[in-house]
């Protein structure tokens, strides 16, 4: 992955007890070159068997500053 682009921005272990809390104990975020390279990634995740052995949610979007996340959310 990293040979191809891919970059680990940071890994961190869920220490959040509030009732909101999701369920996962590791998370990861990475930069990704693309989508294409994210839905390749996450086929050969599948096709590996990785996720036979554990379990993984996603989430994608490209990286936009706080002031357009904040006018989508308004317009919401």
């Amino acid at each position: 992955m990293l040979a191809a682009g891919a970059e680990i921005l940071g890994c961190a272990i869920n220490d959040n007890d509030s009732s909101e809390r999701i369920d996962y104990r590791y998370m990861a975020v990475w930069k990704i070159p693309s989508k294409s390279f994210s839905e390749q990634l996450e086929s050969s995740t599948k096709k590996i068997g990785f996720l036979d052995y554990f379990e993984q949610a996603n989430f994608s979007g490209q990286l936009i500053p706080p002031p357009v996340m904040n006018n989508d959310m308004i317009t919401l």
